[in-house]
């Protein structure tokens, strides 16, 4: 009996020790690289209009296009949360979208006729997860 007693004593402090050694939290350090160019599309039109960004991430080198892929994964999770999407330095919408080139769409209202810069940031998952961003600017044409 005492060594049943002594056995499961043993086992409860495995299993307590175990449950706060899985709960124990590690944060993430590091960076990670994002490239790639924002495609507007369509890259002309009119206020009311629906226009699609995206988040081209193939490239030619010496005529060859390459395909870098952007997505990394920490622990099951996505590194980057989201791609903001910007006009003239003015956050418009924002996408998640990881497994479709972060796909947004904006219905332009509030523009001038002219080009408008369309510009980009990640977001982070992981609070310690630099994403060093090169991103290529994108031009939105309004037209009357």
């Amino acid at each position: 009996m005492k060594y049943l007693n002594v056995c499961i004593m043993l086992f409860a402090l495995t299993c307590s020790a175990f449950f706060m050694t899985s709960c124990k939290k590690t944060e993430v350090k590091g960076s990670i690289s994002f490239t790639g160019r924002i495609e507007v599309s369509p890259s002309v039109a009119k206020v009311g209009d629906e226009v699609t960004f995206s988040i081209d991430n193939s490239f030619s080198i010496g005529g060859v296009m390459v395909n870098h892929e952007n997505s990394t994964v920490i622990n099951g999770k996505e590194v980057v949360k989201s791609v903001v999407y910007y006009i003239d330095d003015t956050e418009i919408t924002e996408s998640t979208d990881s497994k479709n080139d972060y796909v947004a769409t904006y219905k332009v209202s509030g523009l001038a006729v002219g080009i408008h810069s369309v510009t980009a940031h990640c977001k982070s998952n992981f609070k310690d997860v630099e994403i060093k961003e090169s991103i290529a600017v994108g031009t939105l044409t309004i037209e009357e």
